[in-house]
């Protein structure tokens, strides 16, 4: 959770993907609804996964 135009969006993105590039940058939030977006990896020379669950809300104090 956090203002409207933190990268919290984005950085969801740039864990699902590393080589994720936003298009474009906003100041306004393009997140109108809550979802939630599963990730598994691994660590360089590791068997271990790790599951995360990102949720992503829209910006605090949006109008």
């Amino acid at each position: 959770m956090g203002k409207t135009g933190t990268g919290k969006t984005t950085i969801s993105k740039v864990i699902e993907n590393p080589c994720y590039v936003p298009p474009n940058a906003n100041i306004y939030s393009g997140t109108k609804q809550i979802s939630i977006h599963s990730v598994s990896t691994t660590l360089n020379n590791s068997n271990d996964i790790f599951l995360f669950n990102i949720i992503d809300t829209p910006g605090m104090f949006d109008k």
